[in-house]
């Protein structure tokens, strides 16, 4: 894992990065790994142990934060799971 914080035209953002070592995530699932329930089909596993529900729950919370979160893929196998989000606070309403 690796986390820091970057500039960006004077705004501070939040980076973490994760690395996934395991067989990868192909390119037709990909676009659908942030989706509540979602299987990957194109590379089948002898025993599917997940419940779908973990990287939604990173989308969903990385977006309520401002933020995004994406996948990218890591040679020779795996995949690198990217949060940003700015790290600006804000100030409650009195």
């Amino acid at each position: 894992m690796e986390s820091r914080a970057e500039d960006r035209g004077g705004e501070a953002w939040a980076v973490i990065k994760v690395d996934d070592y395991g067989p990868g995530i192909s390119t037709e699932d990909r676009p659908h790994v942030f989706e509540h329930l979602y299987v990957a089909r194109h590379r089948p596993r002898i025993k599917e142990a997940g419940s779908g529900l973990g990287l939604a729950i990173v989308a969903e919370l990385t977006g309520i934060m401002g933020g995004e979160v994406s996948v990218t893929d890591r040679q020779p196998a795996g995949n690198r799971f990217t949060v940003q989000f700015s790290a600006r606070r804000e100030r409650p309403a009195p």
